[in-house]
């Protein structure tokens, strides 16, 4: 594996000594400077994939130029949760630190920022649909977005009325996809989809909305504009769980490269299957559809087990590596 490099720039010396050693214990592919003065700063030379910088280490950085220091990524350490120092991206210093290398691991460390290649063409959609409403399609979803995520860079929406994400996680999201399509469509110009991003095993997430009513609000030109910046961020797969209809569904089904629909063996469920599946092939017959039968439930899941991590070393884990490692 290539060697990455981390330039930290603090002048909190106990500070960025500690996130220095957590992160060679984290990650064994990395190598870490660390500079706890500007002046040392200045001096430095070579190339870091990424510099954790605190404001005026940026502000020194930009007067004075970089001179022999090249820097692929810039990311502001920030004192209090907030948008990074002009665009910069940021991340918050004093965050549970596995939260904190999760949202360091957003970034694409083999391509430099401003050089990225246009993915607008090569972003690909999947939605997931469970027409009789399968107890585990959210974990199935997120499981099935791990196992992409092992070979590219995936975002998960999850398009539930009522759902559980923070709960199977342990994790609740800073932001919700209400305020992200709100802040897209007020302020086009600023929009940073990674300030509404959080990480999970690998994998993007837009926080689900709050209120069970509130997806009902969503037109479908805010998706469309919500799908377009997704784009734009360089994502690989996007893989939608949707829970009921959403606005716009037609339009949103010409953008989709695939479709899996989640049922249970048994009669009794083939029906709404089918008719859905025939909908789905009037509509945009190019669409690539995938039937998963989907045979456990969550009948044995107790209060101890209700969690994601469980889940992937579990019967379903079990189920989805065989069935879909190695194939999208």
């Amino acid at each position: 594996m290539k060697e990455k490099s981390i330039l930290i720039c603090d002048s909190d010396r106990s500070y960025a000594e500690a996130l220095m050693r957590f992160l060679i214990g984290s990650r064994k592919d990395l190598r870490i400077v660390c500079d706890t003065s500007v002046e040392s700063f200045l001096r430095e030379k070579g190339r870091f994939s990424i510099a954790l910088m605190t404001e005026e280490y940026l502000k020194a950085d930009e007067k004075e130029g970089s001179g022999e220091r090249i820097i692929e990524h810039r990311i502001q350490l920030c004192g209090y949760e907030e948008i990074g120092y002009k665009e910069y991206e940021s991340i918050y210093k004093f965050q549970d630190m596995d939260l904190f290398l999760d949202r360091l691991c957003q970034i694409d460390w083999e391509v430099p920022a401003g050089k990225r290649k246009d993915a607008t063409s090569e972003t690909k959609f999947t939605g997931i649909y469970s027409p009789m409403k399968h107890e585990l399609m959210l974990p199935f979803s997120i499981l099935y977005s791990r196992l992409l995520a092992d070979r590219e860079k995936v975002m998960f929406l999850d398009l539930e009325e009522n759902s559980i994400l923070s709960r199977l996680t342990g994790r609740n999201p800073r932001s919700n996809l209400l305020d992200c399509i709100y802040d897209i469509e007020t302020s086009p110009a600023g929009f940073n989809l990674s300030s509404y991003t959080d990480v999970y095993e690998g994998i993007s997430y837009i926080g689900p909305v709050l209120n069970p009513s509130d997806l009902a609000s969503v037109t479908e030109k805010q998706w469309i504009e919500l799908f377009d910046k997704i784009r734009e961020a360089d994502f690989g797969k996007v893989v939608i769980l949707f829970g009921d209809i959403p606005q716009g569904f037609d339009t949103m089904l010409i953008l989709m490269d695939a479709m899996i629909i989640l049922g249970k063996p048994g009669e009794y469920y083939k029906e709404p299957e089918k008719r859905f599946m025939e909908f789905i092939k009037k509509q945009c017959d190019r669409i690539e559809i995938r039937e998963v039968m989907l045979p456990m439930s969550a009948a044995a899941v107790s209060d101890d087990s209700f969690a994601m991590k469980d889940m992937i070393y579990g019967n379903l884990g079990l189920f989805m590596r065989k069935n879909f490692c190695g194939a999208g």
